[in-house]
């Protein structure tokens, strides 16, 4: 009786290492994730948002399509890039007739103070993107709200490009206006956001030249 009470107790004391070394082992990992999930934190968050800037976006003509992506850059950190999409890119490709194009639409955007430009802009053709250079700059400064104007984009010709990958390049051709609708968008601004009281400043995003290569 003896015999089997001392080999009871030998596996009873076995198992209370095995899961108190167990829950160490957790604690542990779950530490070491902690730690790098707040090294991490930074370069993905990156720094904290302090001025919000707004406008509304209008494509026709060609860029009448399922969705439109304007890529923006930050001119103090050109690696830092921002994508703004207008439109159901995440919607399977729809039958032609069945196409429900981009229609006008504001965005409201927090950003870093700094100076930035919309760089490229590029529109669905089959399964790829057709892609055209663009350089429009905005700014936007700490603690403030700031309209932008409305960007309206026309496409006025589909064209092929030669080079690259694949050989052939679908593109477009395209004019921008500018304009300043800021009443309009004044009371868009407050309708969506009542609790922000800051005083809201008009300084129209510029249409820069781009160089041709």
């Amino acid at each position: 009786m003896f015999k089997y009470f001392s080999f009871f107790l030998v596996v009873m004391i076995f198992c209370g290492c095995a899961s108190t070394g167990q829950k160490n082992n957790t604690h542990a990992m779950d530490k070491k994730q902690t730690s790098a999930g707040h090294e991490a934190k930074p370069p993905v968050k990156g720094p904290v948002a302090d001025g919000i800037i707004f406008g509304k976006a209008d494509f026709q003509g060609v860029l009448k399509v399922e969705y439109v992506k304007l890529l923006i850059i930050d001119e103090n950190n050109p690696g830092k890039e921002y994508e703004l999409f207008f439109g159901d890119r995440d919607e399977p490709q729809p039958l032609w007739w069945q196409t429900s194009s981009v229609e006008p639409k504001y965005f409201f955007l927090e950003l870093p103070a700094g100076k930035y430009r919309i760089t490229s802009i590029s529109i669905p053709v089959g399964t790829t993107l057709a892609t055209e250079k663009t350089d429009i700059a905005f700014t936007v400064e700490k603690e403030t709200v700031i309209y932008l104007g409305t960007l309206r984009v026309t496409g006025t010709d589909q064209k092929i490009r030669f080079g690259g990958v694949p050989l052939l390049r679908p593109g477009f051709d395209y004019k921008i206006n500018i304009a300043n609708e800021k009443e309009e968008a004044i009371k868009e601004f407050k309708a969506r956001y009542p609790l922000i009281k800051r005083d809201i400043q008009v300084n129209l995003m510029k249409e820069m030249h781009i160089q041709a290569y």
